[in-house]
């Protein structure tokens, strides 16, 4: 009996665990608007330091790149991420992070992947207010 306790509160730890370093690695957004050239995103928590890029959202799936922004990890406040181009009110955006891995503190789309969890982009989708 004392063999199948400590086997079963091995696995609940390890459920526990697993399910812990999920939920940090995902990706949180609220509140986004366009104020003067920029997209502002009341708050964002980041699994990991990186370039926060703004996605046009067609059909759920990122499109043009509309914007950019390095955020370090863990809860950031009243970001401004400069607009580059147009989006209306009502319109969504997909906010992805990509890594810093080509030349570091310059964004290059070619060098910069999008970070991965689970094979899948972490990104959320963020609807313009």
């Amino acid at each position: 009996m004392r063999i199948s306790f400590r086997a079963a509160w091995l696995s609940v730890a390890i459920f526990a665990a697993s399910a812990s370093l999920a939920q940090a690695q995902s990706l949180k957004a609220e509140n986004a608007q366009v104020q003067d050239k920029f997209i502002v995103v009341k708050s964002v928590d980041s699994p990991s330091d990186g370039w926060l890029v703004a996605h046009k959202n067609e059909s759920g799936k990122p499109g043009d790149i509309v914007g950019f922004m390095m955020i370090k990890a863990g809860n950031n406040t009243a970001v401004q991420i400069p607009l580059a181009g147009t989006l209306d009110p009502g319109s969504g955006i997909i906010l992805m992070m990509h890594e810093d891995a080509g030349t570091k503190g310059t964004f290059d789309p070619k060098e910069d992947k999008p970070t991965m969890e689970g094979g899948k982009p972490v990104m959320v989708e963020v609807k313009i207010e």
